[in-house]
């Protein structure tokens, strides 16, 4: 959600060309959305470094396809698209993903491949050293309701009609809920822009920033 969570890089990438890889879609950006699983960064540019270089023939594309649940031929949508970029912005929070060796890996080996900069989404650029590729960590089940840890200026649980749904909730009621066995206490607040399983609330963790939510029976 870079309007919500980088909004200094959203203003300066927004009246730009952009592709947008992420689970959940950012209304107010202004780039072409691709839609993965949660937590398949690692997947997607595996999927991307297996289309475009015979050197990873022990991936399996069809695997990497499905689990990341980014299609082949958006794969290739993607890859035309690095063909004519400048740069590789990645969400800063990706640094506390299980498998994160692996992202630098990928994430290195593409703007190699396709002579591009690389930056986070704190504007910093530059290349990462001693990148090694090892087998891919399986994705975590995040099946149910989630949360999407944000830098809202509330402390509102912002939230789909289909969230609401599922959660058997109205708009504006009290959820009480569990996140990585913490409990927390939320009012609800429907965001017609969002849409699906994940909501965002502001939670400030230092851990990755995707979590499963169980209420409170």
């Amino acid at each position: 959600m870079p309007s919500v969570n980088h909004k200094f890089l959203f203003k300066e990438l927004n009246n730009e060309k952009n592709c947008y890889v992420s689970c959940i879609k950012d209304n107010a950006f202004k780039a072409k959305f691709f839609k993965c699983e949660i937590g398949a960064s690692a997947f997607v540019l595996a999927l991307l470094a297996r289309l475009c270089d015979n050197c990873f023939d022990e991936l399996d594309e069809a695997y990497l396809s499905a689990e990341s649940c980014i299609a082949e031929e958006e794969a290739f949508d993607l890859l035309d698209f690095l063909k004519e970029a400048d740069f590789i912005v990645f969400d800063e929070n990706l640094k506390k993903h299980k498998d994160y060796e692996n992202i630098k890996f990928f994430l290195s080996f593409l703007a190699k491949k396709f002579n591009l900069k690389l930056a986070n989404s704190a504007n910093e650029e530059g290349e990462f050293k001693c990148c090694e590729f090892k087998e891919l960590k399986a994705l975590d089940n995040y099946d149910g309701l989630v949360v999407l840890d944000s830098k809202l200026d509330d402390k509102f649980l912002h939230c789909s009609k289909q969230f609401l749904n599922i959660a058997k909730a109205k708009n504006e009621d009290i959820l009480e809920f569990k996140l990585d066995g913490a409990s927390f206490k939320a009012k609800l607040c429907l965001n017609d822009d969002l849409q699906g399983t994940v909501a965002l609330l502001n939670i400030n963790s230092k851990d990755f920033a995707f979590k499963k939510l169980i209420i409170n029976s």
